[in-house]
């Protein structure tokens, strides 16, 4: 579905490129414009407030610690990988402190230490799968909402305590006893949405998109733009993709489809290498909503751990084989999913 910018969830001014358009599932844009008359004037206040705070202060910091290695004889560039690695846990703190926008950008600067340096992105790789939980009586509320009688299985075998949480969400392992109708014990992984998540996200976007369009303004004495690239667009597109990240549903029909092209006799795995094979969940239905995700619990190991900086060689394989389906779902089948 692509609609203009100025019917985007979170436009409040006229848009300043009206013939940009992104890409958006229907039920994300549904989900957005829900969302987007929720968020309080006082709440944009004050979050513009908490990001000026933060921002001011971490950027004060990194400011002195520059100069600090600058009068030690660095260059601009050493001092700047200096300042970014004696800051780097205040920045991974302000990144948790200031919500899943912040998060899921350090999520992503983690994988390119070649921008942050390898102390950095090392730090911020705690942000995928450690950040601090919320409550889990606050998850079991949620999901009691979410699906009512059927919840009620799930939550007598629901754990006290998360098995990892990040930027939106977090994960329970969740193990159901065999009755009810199973003939063994099933193992689960249960994701829940962090509260107020979408509110903050939908905050945050206003924020982005009213600065972006400052920043779009700004003129030279001679009236040509001084940023000539487009901000509130580039911006605009982040956010969809957040909301689509935060739409569970959304999740769940991904993981079908590409089991669908991929998954053992799928329509499109003839065309990757033959030596390796894709293992993926299964959505158990009757325990999904937009804000849970609830699939088969599978084991595994990242390629990276968290304190290592280069791949095992055994390991490449399985970059090759990653590459390849990654190109297929490019080339191929027109259909990337996240």
């Amino acid at each position: 579905l692509k609609f203009p910018m100025s019917c985007s969830h979170f436009t409040t001014l006229p848009s300043r490129s009206p013939q940009c358009t992104v890409s958006h599932s229907a039920r994300t844009r549904e989900i957005a414009m829900q969302l987007s008359p929720a968020v309080p004037r006082m709440l944009l206040l004050s979050r513009m407030g908490e990001l000026a705070l933060t921002g001011t202060r971490v950027g004060l910091r990194l400011a002195f610690s520059w100069a600090d290695a600058r009068t030690q004889g660095m260059s601009s560039a050493d001092a700047t990988f200096f300042a970014l690695e004696e800051r780097k846990e205040e920045i991974r703190e302000a990144c948790i402190d200031l919500g899943p926008t912040f998060a899921k950008c350090g999520q992503a600067l983690a994988s390119r230490p070649d921008l942050v340096g390898e102390p950095l992105a090392q730090e911020l790789r705690i942000l995928q799968d450690a950040m601090p939980p919320f409550g889990t009586h606050v998850a079991r509320q949620i999901i009691a909402e979410e699906l009512g009688e059927a919840a009620s299985e799930l939550l007598l075998a629901m754990p006290d305590k998360p098995i990892a949480a990040a930027s939106i969400g977090q994960v329970y392992r969740v193990e159901l006893p065999a009755s009810m109708g199973r003939s063994a014990r099933e193992l689960l992984a249960v994701k829940v949405l962090r509260p107020r998540a979408r509110l903050q996200v939908t905050a945050d976007a206003r924020v982005a998109h009213l600065l972006g369009g400052l920043v779009e303004s700004l003129r030279s004495p001679f009236g040509t733009p001084l940023v000539k690239s487009r901000v509130v667009a580039g911006a605009d597109e982040f956010f969809c993709r957040l909301f689509e990240e935060m739409d569970f549903v959304h999740e769940r029909e991904n993981i079908e489809a590409f089991a669908e092209l991929y998954g053992r006799g799928g329509s499109a795995r003839s065309s990757l290498r033959a030596d390796g094979e894709i293992v993926l969940p299964v959505p158990y239905t009757r325990w999904c909503s937009s804000r849970v995700l609830s699939c088969s619990w599978i084991d595994g190991a990242p390629l990276l751990e968290p304190k290592q900086t280069r791949i095992d060689p055994a390991d490449l394989r399985l970059v090759e084989f990653g590459i390849s389906c990654t190109l297929s779902q490019l080339l191929e089948t027109g259909s990337a999913y996240v």
